[in-house]
């Protein structure tokens, strides 16, 4: 609602006086509830879209040009004449919107928006058409002349939607919700005091520096790649490759790990500057969170930073007995 609302205040009346064609108006609102639903998708990541994509107020602003230029052309023919749906739904679809799509089945959704939301039903005045329904709610074609006419009908849709608007199954808002409230609560986290000791008597500095000690000690040394390369020679199976690959990209995250815990514990003891980076570090390491320049050389993880620390422990483990040839590879 507050996205087709929004694109409705922007408009301007004199945009739906600039086409007579009894249909002009319904499709500027079937464009703009389009325009709404592949926007709101992107709130729902992977699930709504492969590739997030900008879809701006541009996209829309030359769309309904396309359809005055096109709608106008059929008045010139005949009132009668019809409308050339395929041609609309291709400029719009593939050349507007999907201008932007890079990802194939992206575009087939986009696609399917379009044949769903275009077509010679929409001007059937035998059946109603309905953008969407439910046994919940209803999302009627609004065909009015002025724009106070359309931001009164917007008024009486509903204040929120679920997925099943966006062509989505309902449960896409549990990964929605849980991210939400991820973010709530990391938020909550950084409003808290960074000052005042800790329960256990220790200052803020004191803290980060007992687990940046504790987690240093837990560091294992670099695996060296080309020892185990010499040791495999030419007896390379794909299990092996693999396993060579996450041992060098284990050794980029203990090396990462290792610079910047004994940065940081520089930077608290005032022998190094405190950047941008190191203040991320201490204040991830104080509310029990993984470091982001961490996050992004290791595997994703909902763990916080106390469990991801004990899977870090049994990772380098496991590498070592397999390393050791005490664990045996398959393929």
């Amino acid at each position: 609602k507050a996205n087709i609302q929004n694109t409705f205040i922007k408009l301007k009346q004199e945009t739906l006086e600039k086409c007579t064609h009894p249909s002009y108006t319904s499709l500027i609102y079937v464009l703009a509830f389009f325009h709404a639903v592949v926007q709101e998708r992107r709130k729902y990541d992977k699930i709504g879209w492969n590739i997030p994509y900008d879809f701006s107020e541009s996209d829309f602003t030359v769309s309904v040009q396309i359809l005055i230029n096109y709608l106008n052309k059929t008045l010139t023919d005949g009132i009668e004449a019809p409308l050339p749906w395929v041609t609309l739904r291709y400029l719009i679809g593939n050349v507007m919107y999907g201008g932007r799509v890079i990802d194939d089945y992206d575009q087939r959704i986009v696609n399917t928006f379009m044949k769903q939301y275009f077509g010679e039903f929409i001007v059937d005045i035998f059946q109603t058409f309905y953008l969407y329904h439910d046994d919940k709610v209803q999302y009627k074609l609004i065909a009015v002349d002025t724009k106070e006419e359309f931001l009164n009908a917007i008024e009486e849709l509903p204040s929120t939607s679920g997925p099943e608007v966006l062509g989505l199954h309902m449960n896409a808002e549990m990964g929605y919700f849980t991210k939400a409230s991820r973010d709530i609560w990391n938020n909550l986290l950084k409003l808290q005091p960074q000052t005042e000791s800790s329960s256990s008597g220790m200052s803020r500095e004191e803290l980060i520096d007992s687990v940046a000690e504790d987690i240093l000690k837990k560091l294992p040394d670099l695996f060296a790649i080309s020892d185990i390369k010499k040791f495999y020679g030419n007896k390379l199976s794909p299990s092996t490759v693999v396993l060579l690959q996450e041992l060098e990209r284990f050794n980029l995250l203990v090396d990462k790990i290792n610079v910047t815990l004994t940065m940081l514990r520089k930077a608290l003891l005032g022998e190094i500057g405190m950047d941008s980076i190191l203040e991320s570090v201490s204040v991830s390491l104080y509310n029990g969170q993984i470091p982001n320049s961490w996050i992004k050389l290791a595997p994703q993880t909902c763990k916080n930073l106390g469990g991801w620390i004990e899977h870090f422990v049994a990772r380098t483990n496991q590498y070592i007995e397999v390393v050791m040839g005490n664990l045996q590879l398959y393929g």
